[in-house]
């Protein structure tokens, strides 16, 4: 005897409820905050990697309160406004015109339009070799949606600490390799999903072990950052599977 098609209906609006639970973005309230981190990253191509939203801050200026974001996604509505500032109380940032190891492809952007395997500089804290000097920024969020933001980061002579903080969220904190003359990247990868609109993410990156001693202007900065929303959880195929098993059964 075939099943009847009440009784199809039912389980599967049982199954769907079961998928539904199953997806924390739409259905949890508390906030949520992961990082984890890439000593070793491919090249960066920002129009894949920043589909929400990117932005670079390629700043060759001297000592200022805050530094900008030198290009970003066109039609930017989140990191346009993410400048990076001393995390020091009274410190400045600044740019170099040494540029870092990692290379940046985009076709998206607001100032170039376009740039294939750029290298970009960075901003860091204008106090050297000093254990405790970094930059920080903050990104909104979407309590409906879960984002994740990348932080492409590097340094010389010395070892970065990245810490991710969110209202209702433990802090999470993630350390960088050790960086040489090189100025090879570091990416650090952050889910998050806010409690509460208006809820920031955090970040900030402070150089936590200086390896050049005096006189080697030891440092960490901030390259490039993007944010993404991640793909659809396994639910929702679920949820288009089972609806296709209906309709075969329908037809049989």
């Amino acid at each position: 005897m075939k099943p009847r098609p009440r009784r199809i209906l039912s389980r599967l609006t049982g199954l769907c409820a079961i998928a539904l639970l199953a997806m924390p973005a739409l259905t949890s309230s508390a906030a949520f905050l992961t990082v984890t981190v890439d000593l070793a990253p491919p090249n960066a191509n920002l129009t894949t990697e920043g589909a929400f939203d990117w932005a670079i801050y390629d700043n060759t200026g001297g000592a200022t309160a805050s530094i900008s974001p030198t290009n970003t996604k066109s039609g930017s509505s989140v990191l346009n406004t993410a400048a990076l500032t001393a995390v020091t109380v009274g410190n400045s940032v600044r740019g170099t015109s040494s540029k870092g190891a990692e290379l940046f492809t985009y076709t998206n952007g607001t100032s170039p339009t376009s740039q294939t395997n750029a290298t970009v500089a960075e901003v860091f804290d204008s106090t050297l070799d000093l254990v405790g000097t970094g930059v920080k920024f903050s990104v909104a969020g979407d309590p409906l949606v879960t984002r994740t933001l990348k932080v492409w980061a590097t340094g010389f002579n010395g070892q970065g600490t990245l810490t991710a903080t969110l209202p209702g969220a433990a802090n999470q904190l993630a350390l960088s390799q050790l960086y040489t003359a090189s100025k090879v990247p570091t990416l650090f990868t952050i889910t998050y999903l806010p409690d509460n609109p208006g809820d920031n993410l955090g970040i900030s990156y402070v150089m936590t072990t200086d390896t050049g001693g005096a006189a080697t202007s030891s440092h960490v900065g901030i390259q490039a950052v993007a944010v993404a929303v991640p793909e659809p959880t396994s639910a929702i195929t679920l949820l288009g599977g089972l609806a296709f098993v209906l309709s075969r059964r329908r037809r049989a």
